[in-house]
């Protein structure tokens, strides 16, 4: 028996480093390829164009099958607004606009001690919160592939739940 992680930790990791870099305007790294052993590709760019954006490009070899059963519906409802079509051989984008996440105010200049302490409370608080979307953000990035492969399963069950146990189309998966 074969146990595959729910997420690709690859992926994971990356996202989650872009986005926690996004934050000290690092620049360093600003995209990255990868594909997963059964022929699922990703292409991460971030900051395009200097735009506050970073993109994941997905590309499957039963896409044009997964969406047709599910998975547009799937990848809308998990990530609202964030959904275009792929490029560049790519089936789908997913768009984070990075200026969402909660920004870190700078240090004031001249500040009263109180004030000092009011703005580190603040700051730690901003922190937290950017750190939980992050986090959430970067999950999800992870899953992309259990949502597009889960999808068509979904659906069906939902369907049979529903009373809709009506013959449909295979997709296949490889």
């Amino acid at each position: 028996m074969m146990f595959s992680e729910e997420r690709n930790l690859l992926l994971y990791r990356t996202v989650k480093q872009l986005l926690d870099a996004s934050k000290k305007e690092d620049k360093k790294l600003n995209f990255a390829a990868m594909e997963d052993f059964d022929g699922v590709s990703y292409l991460i760019h971030y900051r395009v164009d200097n735009a506050d954006l970073l993109k994941i490009h997905v590309r499957s070899p039963c896409f044009a099958d997964l969406y047709k059963h599910g998975a547009k519906e799937e990848l809308d409802s998990i990530f609202p607004g964030m959904i275009s079509t792929g490029n560049d051989g790519y089936d789908v984008s997913i768009i984070l606009d990075l200026s969402q996440l909660p920004q870190i105010p700078s240090k004031p200049k001249n500040a009263t001690a109180e004030e000092k302490d009011a703005f580190k409370k603040e700051k730690q608080r901003l922190t937290d919160e950017r750190e939980k979307v992050v986090e959430e953000w970067a999950d999800k990035m992870s899953k992309v592939k259990v949502i597009l492969y889960g999808a068509p399963i979904r659906r069906a069950v939902a369907n049979l739940a529903d009373g809709k146990h009506e013959a449909g189309h295979l997709c296949t998966i490889p």
